[in-house]
């Protein structure tokens, strides 16, 4: 009976907004977003990353990130993404134990096949390295790790809608983009 009542519920809002937004080539905003804490939370339960880069026999990185969260909306059409790094770099044969704890700026997109949302664009905008006396041979490091985690990134969705959730399953079959607002994602819905 639940379900019924908020499919019909759905239904109705679906079909007033559609009607009061004709003059827009029927594209509206709905009043459903995704707040910072509802991505954390997708991010703690669903994404693991683990990888490794680097250039055989000079230099090589295996790490881990963790804690990854977002601040959506804090710049315009931005979300930032914080993650701890922890890893073993391996500079010409010796190996350094280290963390890092990243802030990026990226750019938000929805894929409406899959009903994922994205992050693209990717800039590192703080990083504060562990222990400090390993900053000066990662400083050197960071523009390509910077290019290894964007790639990583940039095909993890902080995201997806559920579909059976019934809201976010109605959701994903007309969205067509989304819209960044202060602290969270709304879906740009149209016909």
């Amino acid at each position: 009976m639940r379900i019924i009542s908020t499919t019909l519920r759905l239904v109705v809002l679906l079909s007033l907004l559609a009607v009061s937004t004709a003059a827009n080539a029927f594209s509206f905003t709905v009043p459903y977003s995704l707040n910072n804490q509802e991505i954390d939370q997708f991010l703690s339960q669903k994404v693991k990353v683990e990888q490794s880069f680097g250039f055989p026999g000079i230099l090589t990185l295996n790490y881990k990130l963790s804690d990854l969260h977002v601040n959506v909306g804090e710049k315009p059409n931005i979300v930032q993404m914080g993650a701890n790094l922890a890893g073993i770099m391996n500079v010409a044969g010796e190996d350094f134990q280290m963390q890092i704890h990243l802030v990026f700026d990226a750019t938000p997109f929805y894929d409406a096949q899959t009903g994922s949302i994205y992050l693209k664009n990717f800039n590192i905008v703080q990083s504060d390295i562990a222990p400090k006396r390993y900053m000066d041979k990662l400083s050197s490091v960071m523009p390509f790790l910077n290019k290894n985690l964007a790639k990583v990134l940039e095909n993890v969705p902080i995201y997806t809608l559920n579909d059976n959730n019934t809201t976010q399953h109605w959701i994903k079959k007309f969205a067509k983009g989304i819209v960044v607002e202060k602290g969270k994602l709304s879906f740009d819905v149209g016909f």
